[in-house]
């Protein structure tokens, strides 16, 4: 079996454990939109009980049905972590 070996500089131990830190909430925001993705009826009821309404049968069925309320899904959470990224970058003081 052979192992790669490298050298870590200490600079680098930061910014490995900022990713570490930052991983589980990535995580956590990727898994929901699955969870969503995959129960879409859950997903819009949650939707519709969080802005007071009661979900509509026909209409739900028309959102599910198409494909960029999926692509809206994801989107939404590939922002998420990207924002969370941002948040989390460590800034170096001169």
């Amino acid at each position: 079996m052979l192992v790669d070996t490298y050298y870590i500089k200490p600079s680098d131990r930061k910014a490995e454990k900022t990713m570490s830190e930052k991983l589980p909430a990535e995580w956590k925001i990727l898994r929901e939109a699955l969870e969503d993705i995959a129960s879409p009826i859950t997903y819009l009821n949650k939707c519709a009980e969080k802005e007071g309404n009661k979900l509509d049968g026909h209409k739900a069925w028309e959102i599910i049905n198409d494909p960029y309320f999926y692509r809206e899904i994801a989107e939404q959470a590939l922002k998420k972590t990207s924002e969370l990224t941002v948040r989390q970058l460590p800034t170096e003081k001169d």
